[in-house]
């Protein structure tokens, strides 16, 4: 899964260096130093209370949660977040991933739609999305995303065992052959996939022979 921590927002990165100058400003002009802090802390406090903060510090508790496995406790965070701040678009991704990982994937259908309709270009996301597609078997939505994904995706091999899956379930038996076989030149690999993309290619074999 990538790496969905929020960025540090625009406001942040202008405050500190503020704060540096009203720092030294101390030193030179206490008068001008004074006010001058006043209202950088005036803008922070402000900015502490806003929804897209208070959404970002709940995010990153069910992203902890979310790395511990509880996935659970994860949705309940999340939900709370999305109440708070309902653009707040890393919520729609963790929130699918979220609801995925409990197997519960028609429920993380509508939040990673969101994510990907949002212009997020995160292959994850797709692999993801498009894994929910195949488990409630909508192949065809299924293989429109994983047509998509490049070859140097670090788990191109998962997704091409995904593609030609989906277009198995479609009876594109000749196309999904196809797809098996160029899976073999996968960079990265694990002895797991290597065995399933075998699998998958004797069994669609057998189909196209009987």
């Amino acid at each position: 899964m990538s790496d969905i921590r929020p960025k540090e927002s625009k406001i942040m990165k202008i405050i500190g260096p503020l704060w540096i100058a009203g720092s030294v400003l101390m030193f030179i002009r206490p008068a001008v130093a004074v006010p001058f802090i006043g209202v950088t802390g005036l803008v922070y406090f402000i900015y502490q209370f806003a929804p897209s903060q208070r959404a970002q510090k709940i995010l990153k508790k069910a992203l902890k949660v979310f790395r511990k496995g509880d996935y659970a406790v994860a949705v309940i965070l999340l939900k709370k977040a999305k109440e708070i701040d309902p653009k707040y678009i890393y919520i729609d991704y963790l929130s699918g991933a979220s609801y995925h990982n409990l197997e519960r994937y028609k429920d993380a259908i509508p939040f990673l739609e969101r994510y990907e309709e949002h212009g997020q270009k995160n292959y994850d996301n797709r692999l993801i999305l498009a894994n929910c597609y195949y488990k409630t078997r909508k192949y065809s939505k299924a293989v429109k995303l994983l047509g998509s994904i490049p070859e140097d995706f670090d788990r191109y091999l998962r997704s091409t065992i995904l593609y030609g899956n989906s277009l198995y379930g479609m009876k594109k038996y000749s196309e999904a052959l196809a797809v098996f076989e160029k899976g073999k030149n996968a960079k990265e690999s694990f002895k797991g996939e290597t065995m399933e993309l075998e699998a998958a290619i004797r069994k669609t074999g057998k189909k196209l022979s009987s």
